[in-house]
Parts: C-alpha cells; sequence; structure tokens
C-alpha cells in the first residue's frame, strides 16, 4: 500500500474540516429554524428580503395610524349618534307641547332644552388621550365655551341672552310695530319700512287683494312703501285683502284684513265706513292692531332665531350696531372683550384632520363643533333655553307657538344637513378604512410569508442533511484515524 503524502494528510483534514462546519451550521438552523444569522448568509435574497421588511414597516404604520383614525371617528361617532336622538325627540315633543308654564317661567319643553343644550356642549367638550375631538386641527384646549357662558355671558361679555334682547328691539322698534310706519292721507293707506338699507325688522313683500274699489301698489321707493288706495266704490262683507312681509329670520308671515259692513267686529276684521275716507281710517285701525300682533309673536320669534344665527353662525358674533338700538340699521362685529365667542377651535377652511393611511393616499376625516348640522341643534336648544314668558300677556302663548314652530322646522333638517348626514358619512369612510387596512394587513401576511420562505429553514431538510454530513463525517474520522496510524513498521514486520 501507498504511504500518505503529508498533502494528502491535509486536505482530508480540510474537508474533515469542512464537513464539521456544515453540520455546525445546519444544527444551529435546525435549532433556530434561520437559514443564516445574518443578511449576508442570504446571499443574492438579502435585498428582496431588507426591500419586504421596509415595505412592512410602512404598511404597519399605516395600519396604525388606520386604527387610530377609526377610534377617533369611532368616538365622534358615538356623540353625533347622541345628538340625532336628541335632534329627534326636541323635534317630537316640540310637536305636542303645551303652553304650560313652570314656576321658571318656562315650559317643560324649554326645561328639557336646556338640558340638552348641556349635554351638546359637554359632547363637543369630548377629549380623547388629550386631544379634543371636535375643534378642527386645533386640538390642545376644549373648543366650546361653557354653557351658561354661551347663554348667559359674564360681567363684561354678552351671551346669546343679550343678543336675543338688543336684537329684539332693533326688530321691533320702539313702538313694536316691526320698524313699519303707517298712516293714512284721505283715502289712501300707507305702510313703509322706517329706513333703507336696514337688515332690521319686517320687510314688504306685496298685497294681495279681493277688495272692491280699491287698488294696491307697490312696495317702492326707498325706503319701501304700499299703498292702498279705496274709492267711492266700497268694499263688499267677507272681501279681503293680505299683505306679505319677511320677518328676520327669513321666513314669510302674512296679515289678511276682512271687510266687514256691521259691528261687531272679529279678529282682523275692518268696517266699510260711510265713505272712502272713513273706511280707510277704519282699516288702518284694524291693520295696525293686527300689527302689533304680528310683531309680538311671529317677529319676535323670527328675532330670536336671527340673533341665534348672529351668535352661532357667525365669527365673529354679529351685533346690533347703533344707539339707541331701536333705530339701528345695520350689524358689528364683536369682540372677544364685549361677547362670548361660543367656537374657539379651529376655523380655517381645511379639512378638520388629515390622515396618510397609504403611500399615495391622504383621508380629510371628522366633524368641527361648527359644523352647520351640530350648530342648527344647538341655536335651536338655546333659544327655548333663555326664553322666559310671564303668563300675563295672552298674545305669549302664540309667541311660544312661533318659537316651537321655528324650532321643529330647524331639526326637521329639511334640505340640509344633520348629524345623520355625519354619521353616514363617517360610515362611509370608516368602511373605507376597514376596506383599505385589511388589504394593507394582506400585503403584509404576503410579505411576511416571502421573507419566512427566503430565511427559515425547513427542519425536516436540515435533519436530513445533518443525517448525511454526520456519516460522512464519521467516515471521514476514520479514515483519518488509519491514515495517522500508518507507519514504516506496519509494512517491514
Amino acid at each position: 500500500m501507498e504511504i500518505s503524502s503529508l498533502a494528502r494528510t491535509l486536505r482530508m483534514q480540510d474537508e474533515v474540516n469542512a464537513l464539521k462546519s456544515t453540520q455546525d451550521d445546519l444544527s444551529r438552523q435546525l435549532v433556530t429554524g434561520k437559514k443564516a444569522e445574518t443578511y449576508g448568509g442570504l446571499g443574492s435574497d438579502a435585498s428582496v428580503v431588507l426591500s419586504l421588511r421596509d415595505q412592512i414597516s410602512s404598511l404597519e404604520g399605516y395600519v396604525k395610524t388606520m386604527e387610530l383614525v377609526n377610534l377617533r371617528l369611532g368616538v365622534q361617532s358615538t356623540a353625533l349618534t347622541r345628538m340625532d336622538e336628541i335632534a329627534s325627540t326636541l323635534r317630537t315633543d316640540s310637536l305636542t307641547t303645551s303652553f304650560d308654564l313652570t314656576g321658571a317661567g318656562q315650559t317643560q319643553l324649554q326645561l328639557s332644552a336646556a338640558s340638552q343644550f348641556d349635554e351638546i356642549a359637554s359632547l363637543l367638550n369630548t377629549e380623547l388621550e388629550g386631544r379634543h375631538m371636535f375643534g378642527g386641527r386645533d386640538t390642545a384646549a376644549p373648543p366650546v365655551a361653557l354653557p351658561e357662558l354661551m347663554l348667559r355671558g359674564d360681567t363684561t361679555r354678552a351671551g346669546l341672552e343679550d343678543l336675543i334682547a338688543d336684537r329684539a328691539q332693533a326688530d321691533m322698534g320702539a313702538d313694536n310695530r316691526g320698524r313699519l310706519t303707517i298712516g293714512t292721507a284721505g283715502s289712501t293707506f300707507t305702510v313703509a319700512e322706517d329706513a333703507d338699507p336696514s337688515v332690521f325688522g319686517a320687510k314688504l313683500v306685496g298685497t294681495t287683494s279681493t277688495l272692491t274699489g280699491t287698488t294696491a301698489t307697490g312696495p317702492v321707493g326707498s325706503p319701501p312703501s304700499l299703498d292702498v288706495d279705496f274709492t267711492a266704490t266700497l268694499p263688499q262683507q267677507g272681501e279681503t285683502i293680505t299683505f306679505e312681509f319677511t320677518m328676520p329670520d327669513g321666513t314669510n308671515e302674512t296679515i289678511t284684513l276682512i271687510a266687514k259692513s256691521t259691528a261687531p267686529l272679529g279678529e282682523n276684521e275692518f268696517l266699510i265706513g260711510a265713505d272712502e275716507n272713513a273706511t280707510a281710517a277704519n282699516f288702518q285701525s284694524a291693520f295696525d292692531t293686527a300689527l302689533q300682533e304680528l310683531t309680538q309673536t311671529s317677529v319676535k320669534a323670527a328675532s330670536a332665531a336671527e340673533a341665534a344665527n348672529d351668535f352661532f353662525e357667525s365669527n365673529p358674533p354679529q351685533r346690533v350696531n347703533g344707539a339707541p338700538l331701536t333705530s339701528a340699521t345695520g350689524l358689528v362685529d364683536g369682540t372677544e372683550t364685549n361677547t362670548v365667542f361660543w367656537y374657539t377651535g379651529d376655523t380655517s377652511g381645511n379639512a378638520p384632520a388629515l390622515a396618510k393611511i397609504g403611500e399615495n393616499e391622504t383621508i380629510s376625516y371628522g366633524v368641527r363643533a361648527d359644523d352647520s348640522s351640530i350648530i342648527d341643534l344647538m341655536k335651536s336648544t338655546a333659544v327655548l333655553a333663555v326664553t322666559t314668558f310671564t303668563g300675563v300677556d295672552p298674545l305669549e302663548e302664540k309667541a311660544y307657538g312661533e318659537m316651537v314652530e321655528r324650532v321643529a322646522d330647524t331639526v326637521a333638517y329639511t334640505n340640509t344637513r344633520s348629524p345623520l348626514d355625519a354619521l353616514m358619512e363617517m360610515g362611509f369612510l370608516q368602511a373605507k378604512i376597514d376596506g383599505t387596512k385589511d388589504q394593507a394587513k394582506g400585503s403584509i401576511s404576503v410579505s411576511k410569508g416571502i421573507i419566512d420562505e427566503v430565511e427559515n429553514a425547513d427542519s425536516y431538510e436540515v435533519a436530513a442533511k445533518l443525517g448525511v454530513v454526520q456519516t460522512q463525517l464519521e467516515a471521514a474520522y476514520q479514515v483519518t484515524s488509519r491514515i495517522n496510524e500508518l507507519s514504516l513498521l506496519n509494512f517491514l514486520r
């Protein structure tokens, strides 16, 4: 037999060491489940793994953002759901309320509205993890003032109650005739607005008449005026004339007068006189009575509603400009030193909040406290909450009915945005977010699967390879051992 050279021996040792290294690596894979300890050990697959891990990190960040947005939307949805319930209750109760005053000079509907207003304000100041939810992008402080401050103001700043009182003077005028002047010259009756331009009082729209022998013209001129001319051909029993007016809040109201040939006269009736002059004078008397009733009821209720608009819908709030208030013609911005600003959150035209939920997708989400659907509910409950009655004036019940009618119309949300509309928008957005989140999680799962396939070792395959290597190593050890035992003496014997 040929004796191994030194080179053969060394080569054999290298092969043993290589097998030993392979054995150690396979043993590590079996224990750790990983093909390599470093990315370098993955060879060309390392770049794939690194890219997929970056993608997973980004997607997981988007998923966390979407979960946070859904949490915030959930909080707002809960609040809006409650506001929708309040609106529904207020709408139903306003249709069945009666003018039964409590000791506070308010009906049960009004007392409930005050409580509802407090609750709405509390909901709008909802905070989540240090973030005020209804302030738009201004999340650091409560966006809505305290209820009592909004309604009553304080020693230096006017609240809604003060704005309603000021506006009532400006809309009703010093003589409680809705800033209208009336008079008769011979056989011509005239009604006119007291100033032009002016935002206050009742505005003349026109007339519809069936009165025989009369001519109604106008409104024309500045200030606008409307004439009713009587002639020798007098009106007949039961004939009517209707005057239409626009109220301070933009609603329309009418006065209808009925010709009567004999006394006694009923409501809104005028006596046909002996001639056209006497008839015109009687007509003025009946119109004046009807006008004062209109002013104490419809104009007063509309004035309160418009004052609430001035307070809640405008930023800054609008105040009656001028002294005396009864002859004012315009509005002026309230200041932070003389008027309560009910909403102090973000007032920009930007979306309430933004969130990036994908590489190329950013969404706007949320509702601010100054959303029109919320304002309509706030001003409705607020007007009811601050109005009181004496129970003495017989026109108060009708004035109450006019106020409640306007509240019912407002919270009916006919052709206007409602809390339910806002809820539906949130629901659609949450569904979109959920879909995007599911897609992101699906992509994360696929990417992790690819990474696992590249990085993870198959334990069955590794065990099989390890068995082969161990067999090869044992054989190599045996060969090496025999080579090491060979010497010249073995062949000389």
